[in-house]
């Protein structure tokens, strides 16, 4: 099945990555491991970006998020611009054949921040055809494909410190400039959650929302926005985390003073029911449930990137969570979003399919490297270890190691000494 998805992405002097490239294509589901510092969560920030500079003001979006940009580009670049580019998979309308484009953006900082550059290029038999819009500082050309086959770009100026897109608000654009709307659209459904704080997923707004913000802030609201409009979903929710949570009888949203929103969690002991507040639930539960409503929620980011959700997890519900966001991406009503994972659980990364696993390492001089996992690699292939567990003995070496490399290495008092042998070859149980 087709999928609006991120196909490729690379990344130039933004924060760590010098550099950054894959060495394949995403899918709908990825997961990114690696040690601390080596810029996993730097790329769902990158991500982010792309989401800011459609907005109506990048320097406002940047402030929001409590990024400075001084301490954006990499350090050891001294040009301070920062290079995105995308390749992207769009689906227009549901049934028909994916459209795909490259768009790659240049921001600069000036008297203020702005975009340097920018270009959207739709492919056409998958390689660059169709130039929709190109940007160089004010000077901007873009097409208007109501008009006749040929009709060169219009030229105009633009002043914003942001993408041109941003500026596409006239109902008749809608005709005119579909493919660059349609691709705005996916921009700015692109979220970054990052670990959620209890003190935050506690707290509710003034008024019902249909989707969660990065920090699961008003999640008491969009349960209460799903009661009210989709209250089907809410049944759902609770017959999933029943699953796990056997005493659970309902989770509810509750109006309070001056408009307010509250969360209440109905738990049955026996034949006795009590009603907790948020406050008094545990932490876990609060972050599960979190996640289990974004996969409810009607309203899907396009583009959902997320960090350690074991955080704060028992270890035998990270299965839940794995399947909670397995299940988001693959859903099969409306446009499933595309789902990105940051992890350091070892038990975590047994859960999820090898294939959708990229190794993120660096070297003494800082440069990062990415790559798949090798289904070679002795402790998986010779010893039987789960990846899990090889990464927990040898760390990401024994995910991508070639196995005469990994054999000439120093044993460590890490490893299980029965697989492997005294000339330090690895054996077999």
């Amino acid at each position: 099945m087709a999928r609006e998805v991120i196909e490729h992405l690379r990344i130039e002097n933004f924060k760590i990555h010098r550099h950054f490239e894959p060495p394949r294509d995403f899918g709908q589901f990825n997961v990114l491991i690696g040690p601390n510092g080596v810029g996993k969560s730097s790329v769902f920030q990158a991500m982010e970006l792309l989401c800011g500079v459609v907005q109506q003001n990048l320097g406002d979006f940047i402030k929001e998020r409590g990024w400075a940009y001084d301490d954006l580009p990499n350090l050891r670049d001294k040009s301070k611009s920062i290079t995105l580019t995308a390749r992207i998979s769009l689906l227009p309308n549901q049934g028909q054949d994916p459209m795909r484009l490259i768009y790659e953006v240049k921001i600069v900082p000036r008297r203020y921040l702005t975009i340097g550059s920018e270009k959207a290029t739709k492919l056409v038999n998958g390689a660059p055809g169709i130039v929709l819009l190109e940007r160089e500082n004010r000077d901007v050309h873009i097409l208007d494909e109501s008009r006749p086959t040929g009709t060169p770009p219009a030229s105009m100026q633009f002043l914003g410190a942001s993408s041109a897109m941003a500026m596409l608000n006239d109902p008749r654009d809608k005709i005119r400039y579909r493919t660059l709307l349609e691709l705005r659209r996916f921009l700015e459904g692109i979220r970054h959650y990052t670990i959620w704080n209890p003190k935050e997923l506690q707290l509710g707004t003034k008024r019902l929302q249909p989707k969660l913000e990065p920090s699961g802030r008003n999640l008491p609201s969009v349960i209460g926005y799903l009661a009210k409009h989709a209250p089907r979903n809410v049944e759902k929710l609770i017959r999933a985390l029943q699953e796990e949570f056997p005493w659970l009888e309902n989770v509810v949203s509750k109006g309070g003073p001056y408009g307010s929103r509250t969360l209440l969690v109905k738990a049955k002991h026996g034949r006795r029911s009590q009603e907790y507040r948020a406050t008094q639930v545990s932490d876990g539960f609060l972050r599960i449930l979190a996640l289990a409503t974004m996969t409810y929620q009607e309203d899907k980011p396009t583009v959902l990137a997320f960090e350690e959700p074991e955080n704060g997890v028992h270890p035998q519900l990270l299965h839940f969570q794995v399947e909670s966001l397995l299940g988001l991406s693959s859903a099969s009503e409306g446009h499933a979003p595309q789902v990105f994972l940051a992890t350091h659980s070892p038990l975590l990364l047994d859960y999820v399919p090898l294939e959708s696993v990229l190794v993120m390492t660096a070297d003494r001089k800082g440069e990062v490297r990415v790559q798949a996992i090798n289904k070679s690699a002795p402790l998986l292939r010779v010893a039987g270890l789960l990846p899990g567990e090889a990464w927990a003995y040898r760390g990401e070496r024994a995910l991508i190691a070639k196995p005469k490399r990994l054999a000439r290495k120093k044993r460590s008092h890490l490893e299980p000494p029965q697989f492997i042998a005294p000339d330090g070859s690895v054996q077999k149980d």
